[in-house]
């Protein structure tokens, strides 16, 4: 089961930190790449 917690910051709301437990490296790897990629 993949737990995922978002910790965040009412004084920043643009960004946040998230944990993901019980994940494989290859979930871990997919979302890493989404995250980085430059949109504009």
């Amino acid at each position: 089961v993949l737990l995922a917690m978002e910790y965040g910051s009412v004084s920043e709301p643009r960004s946040s930190t998230f944990s993901l437990t019980n994940e494989d490296h290859t979930l871990g790897n997919s979302v890493r790449f989404v995250l980085n990629q430059e949109y504009g």
